[in-house]
């Protein structure tokens, strides 16, 4: 067989392709790859495999053709199904890996290595896992049922997870930290134990357009410095839809969250930018503004939040509200407990508390309006404040 293989590869050479098929070259996966030279295609048919290990490998494929399931058997030194480390232009192509109580695929000290719809079910850790990494790309992947989470980042740069699914997840459908440039975009993720999507002390990541139903905990909660979040959608989170956990010049873009069990969004750390966000039912305040302050908060829209449309934490200063919307709030539309405030041209309607709750001074509001609120208007119990042409039909001043 051996010769025959070889004999295989000059053809294949002489024609700009390195292909072995298994098992028709070689009954497993681990003994064609222990054989391929850099280059070669692994092509493997229908049928049931072991787990495999591809180590200080370059440019190498494998791909199924037909249903090809991996299962991990617990040997010393084997942590997932498919191991992949210190290894550069690695592909794996429509691989399925199930029944596992291992990690499904790990990744670990690898450059450029590209995950394309593989299927991960039945999981006894982590779907994927990347460590120390370099141009990940995971897409078009499905993970549902694991244990653990369905894809996990540390300490790597430049990871792209897009257009995957995950359903019935044990902890966080997307974990990362200590990451930067992290792109998470187009995935759909349905029941999580906990946040759906995770990160911490990341940087200059894009998180876009994916959505979100049944997280445990939050729909998207991040941490780190100048992110960006736009057009997500999360649906039915236990507890916050968004969640900025710290850092700063995170910005946050035409966002929906719709029925949130705790805050829609929950800005934390300091000077976060957040525009044409909207919050749809949330259980409890629509827009929070904490951390040491110095949001921006411009052209958000609460609908029917359970208490206050927005609401601007005892700390959180010098924070800038302009033409925001609230209506319909269980509370206040707008409650200031800052000082600093700059707010312009904001709006409340319909709140079953005050439309604008002062209650610290040092703030200006410039041309605010507010209606049809079950208390005041505007009502200041604290005095200091800055009034310049509003609309207020009742106030307590």
């Amino acid at each position: 067989m051996r010769v025959a293989l070889a004999l295989l590869l000059v053809v294949a050479s002489l024609t700009g392709q390195n292909i072995i098929k298994v098992p028709q070259d070689f009954p497993t996966i681990q003994e064609a790859i222990e054989e391929a030279p850099d280059g070669a295609e692994i092509r493997v048919s229908s049928g049931t495999y072991t787990s495999f290990q591809i180590v200080g490998r370059d440019s190498l494929t494998i791909r199924a053709k037909g249903k090809v399931v991996v299962q991990a058997i617990e040997l010393d030194g084997v942590t997932a199904a498919i191991t992949v480390s210190s290894s550069t232009d690695i592909t794996l192509s429509k691989l399925r890996i199930e029944n596992t109580v291992l990690d499904g695929v790990s990744l670990n000290d690898c450059t450029r290595a590209h995950l394309d719809k593989l299927r991960l079910s039945d999981i006894g850790n982590d779907g994927i896992s990347v460590v120390d990494s370099i141009d990940t790309c995971i897409e078009k992947t499905r993970i549902d049922d694991t244990v653990g989470r369905g894809i996990f980042v540390v300490v790597s740069n430049d990871t792209e997870i897009s257009k995957c699914k995950f359903e019935d997840i044990g902890t966080s459908a997307i974990a990362a930290s200590d990451c930067n440039d992290l792109v998470v975009e187009k995935n759909t993720i349905d029941g999580t134990g906990l946040d759906a999507i995770s990160s911490t002390d990341s940087d200059d990541g894009r998180y876009s357009k994916n959505t979100v139903k049944n997280a445990g905990e939050d729909g998207i909660s991040i941490g780190g410095t100048d992110n960006q979040l736009d057009k997500n959608t999360v649906k039915d989170a236990d507890d916050d839809g968004v969640h900025i956990t710290d850092g700063s010049g995170n910005t946050l873009t035409k966002n929906k969250v719709i029925k949130a069990g705790f805050r829609a969004y929950y800005l934390q750390g300091s000077g976060q930018v957040l525009d044409k966000n909207t919050a749809t039912k949330p259980g409890d305040d629509a827009f929070v503004c904490a951390g040491t302050g110095g949001h921006t908060l411009t052209k958000n829209t609460a609908i029917k939040p359970g208490f206050d449309g927005f609401w601007i934490f005892d700390g959180s200063d010098n924070c800038t509200l302009t033409d925001n919307k609230s209506s319909k709030t269980g509370d206040d539309g707008f409650d200031v407990q800052a000082t600093g405030l700059d707010a312009t041209g904001n709006k409340s309607s319909g709140a079953d508390g005050h439309g604008f709750e002062v209650n610290a001074g040092g703030n200006t509001f410039t041309e605010n309006k507010a209606h049809g609120s079950g208390g005041f208007d505007l009502f200041d119990d604290a005095g200091g404040n800055t009034y310049i042409d509003n609309t207020f039909k009742t106030s307590n001043l």
